[in-house]
């Protein structure tokens, strides 16, 4: 497994990365491959992009147009693994692509047995949300000087 994602993501300790590493599956997916969506037994997992890329897709007319991209260290479906909630986008791998993943269960557990490491995931979490905030908010005003012609960069 890629150790250092999770040195990343959770800023930690040997010892904690070495518990972590114990708790996450990895599942590798090729290039292109359609990566499955919460309602095909992804609900309950808590995942995050180790190595690659992955491309989110959305239905668009006939075909499908690219909403975002989703970079290592970036958590995958975490609004379907907190809340339960669904969408109709799609995930495609771009590359050779690792998605380390741990059940809802064994973050449970880790959270009775390892409080100190899963505040630390709870933190890298956050840090998560924010980098993919300051995307979307770049992706927003470079859509917006695009269309308005104004110089609104952030």
């Amino acid at each position: 497994m890629n150790s250092h994602i999770l040195d990343v993501l959770l800023a930690s300790n040997k010892t904690e990365l070495s518990i972590l590493e114990a708790m996450f599956d990895v599942e590798p997916y090729r290039s292109g491959e359609v990566i499955p969506l919460p309602g095909s037994g992804a609900l309950d997992t808590l995942a995050l992009l180790s190595k690659g890329n992955i491309e989110v897709k959305i239905p668009h007319g006939v075909g499908e147009s690219i909403i975002c991209m989703i970079y290592p260290a970036d958590m995958i479906e975490l609004n379907t693994f907190v809340a339960h909630t669904a969408h109709k986008a799609r995930l495609y791998a771009v590359g050779e692509t690792n998605i380390l993943c741990m059940s809802k269960s064994k973050f449970e557990s880790m959270s009775k047995s390892h409080p100190l490491v899963m505040y630390r995931v709870a933190q890298g979490i956050m840090h998560n949300y924010q980098n993919i905030l300051g995307r979307m908010g770049s992706r927003i005003a470079e859509l917006s000087d695009y269309i308005y012609h104004t110089n609104s960069r952030i």
